[in-house]
């Protein structure tokens, strides 16, 4: 038995066609890094299932499937969605109470993120670093250099996809202003919205970020985080808000990517009431634990699966 998590708002009809795809195949037959299927938002619950099972078959961690772990607990940040200054400092605060050194928001070019940074200055001091995510929301190259500028000096570490991605020539310009760093997004789930592996590959060409934020299979992404290192740009792991199981096969790739070094979107429990495993990721201190047990070393709550449960069991193949 394995586990997996798909991402929300996934497709029936390609969660049928996964699964039939899968169904008269060997494990040993299967090249794990590109399962049969096309690489979509439904091919990431797949993948962890099939890692989780071939681990425990051979009595290996995910992580070791993946070339081996660089580090034994992976770094993370605090996570928050838009807020007021005074709760972008309550927030920061409450995440540096926990342990964390870094929080991230989302933001648009309608929030104040001076008086965010301002406020979070005042109540977490100096040491507290941020992360603002625009997703491609503060419009064109001018506004966005005004608002980085209106930054600086405060210990801002990245601010990620400033503006729309059809500019991305622009983002080496933005590198830079206001001492600020700028993160390219790379989102494999994303496939929908039309990003593609490739785009990091433009990315690197055009010079366009400082740091990258990969989200994907596990697979692919060791070998993006790869390919940015190897240009001596350092990566996250993102996520999409997600439960335990997902979070889990986050933690093993960012643990095999030797530049998966800047705090990763793994926040558990923190936004949610349960992430649906008996013992939740061990995160303190703004690290997580890398589980040891074989597969992805996690266990899925019968209990918990009961009580939040909203639809039925459905039979994708027999």
């Amino acid at each position: 038995v394995g586990l997996g998590e798909t991402y929300r708002a996934v497709s029936l009809e390609n969660l049928h066609r996964n699964a039939e795809a899968l169904l008269s195949m060997p494990l040993n037959s299967l090249q794990l890094s590109h399962l049969p299927f096309p690489l979509d938002r439904e091919y990431d619950g797949f993948e962890s299932a099939v890692y989780d099972i071939v681990g425990q078959r051979l009595k290996v961690p995910v992580y070791q499937l993946l070339g081996g772990k660089c580090r034994r607990r992976v770094a993370v940040s605090m996570w928050t969605g838009r807020r007021t200054p005074a709760d972008a400092g309550r927030k920061a605060f409450e995440g540096q109470q926990m342990g964390f050194d870094t929080i991230k928001f989302k933001c648009s070019d309608e929030d104040d993120v001076r008086a965010w940074a301002q406020e979070i200055h005042s109540q977490c001091g100096p040491s507290m670093k941020m992360i603002f995510d625009p997703n491609q929301r503060w419009g064109d190259y001018q506004n966005a250099k005004e608002i980085m500028q209106s930054l600086e000096g405060f210990n801002v570490l990245a601010i990620e996809d400033p503006i729309d991605r059809k500019q991305l020539d622009q983002y080496k310009r933005l590198r830079g202003v206001g001492g600020l760093k700028v993160a390219v997004h790379v989102s494999l789930p994303y496939c929908v919205h039309g990003q593609d592996a490739a785009d990091t590959l433009e990315a690197l060409a055009l010079d366009a970020g400082d740091i990258y934020n990969f989200n994907g299979p596990m697979a692919a992404f060791v070998r993006l985080a790869e390919m940015t290192h190897l240009a001596g740009k350092p990566c996250w792991h993102g996520s999409e808000v997600d439960l335990g199981i997902l979070e889990a096969s986050y933690v093993h790739a960012a643990a095999a990517a030797e530049g998966c070094t800047i705090p990763s979107d793994i926040f558990g429990r923190l936004v949610r009431e349960h992430d649906l495993l008996v013992k939740p990721l061990d995160i303190a201190n703004g690290l997580v634990r890398v589980p040891d047990g074989n597969g992805l070393g996690v266990q899925l709550d019968p209990k918990a699966l009961e009580q939040y449960r909203v639809g039925h069991d459905i039979q994708l193949a027999t």
